[in-house]
């Protein structure tokens, strides 16, 4: 029997019921679970995903989800971050795929979305952006010297370019500026999927103060 509720977040019978532990809300990055670490051989090239993780109401959803995902062969390492809605896994590609990660996650009726993957061998970064511009020429971006690839990804119903680059030849603030040069300041914006969460969360509770003082001015206009 739950003892305790999420202080300041909703609490969903897909999450909390399913465990016997109390749903306890905490400020920190939930324990990182290692399931193959000390079994690989140190120079073993793993794969590290990220998945963006939407449906999670607490902590224990985080803590089933690294419980869950560590007892699959071939993962090496789980971190899902409440807080952040994002997910990192570390695999063995030849033993299980992106796609076998994904439907695990799923399979605990959370939603989630592929971000970016990298091999522990590989020197590439990402970037995530958005622009207002009525034409976004990637091949322009392409030009760009240490830019290895772009991607268009819609990400929360909204469109967002995936940048990757190598670290070892150009870095962010250099895509960033050759960018603004070609489109404008104003029409580029770094993309977060944790401001996302956060930007909604803040409008529902916008949305609920203002049905709440609606509720309790009622009474005063029928007097």
């Amino acid at each position: 029997k739950l003892t305790k509720q999420c202080k300041g977040k909703q609490q969903s019978s897909s999450c909390c019921k399913s465990t016997s532990k109390p749903c306890i809300a905490q400020s920190g990055t939930p324990p990182v679970s290692r399931s193959l670490r000390s079994s690989i051989d140190p120079g073993e090239v793993t794969t590290t995903v990220v998945f963006d993780i939407q449906g999670m109401t607490c902590t224990d959803c985080a803590d089933r989800i690294n419980s869950h995902l560590s007892q699959l062969s071939g993962v090496v390492g789980v971190n899902t971050q409440f807080m952040a809605r994002k997910s990192y896994i570390e695999f063995l590609e030849e033993q299980i795929t992106t796609e076998s990660l994904e439907k695990e996650i799923q399979i605990l009726q959370f939603r989630p979305t592929f971000l970016s993957s990298r091999a522990s061998n590989d020197t590439t970064e990402q970037l995530m952006i958005t622009t207002t511009a009525s034409t976004f020429d990637q091949g322009t971006v392409m030009r760009i010297p240490g830019v290895r690839n772009v991607k268009e990804q819609e990400i929360h119903s909204k469109s967002v370019y995936i940048i990757s680059y190598d670290e070892f030849e150009t870095n962010s603030r250099a895509i960033i500026e050759a960018l603004y040069e070609e489109h404008g300041e104003e029409q580029i914006a770094i993309y977060s999927p944790t401001e996302e969460c956060e930007g909604s969360s803040t409008a529902l509770q916008w949305r609920n103060r203002f049905l709440l003082a609606a509720l309790l001015c009622l009474p005063i206009i029928f007097l």
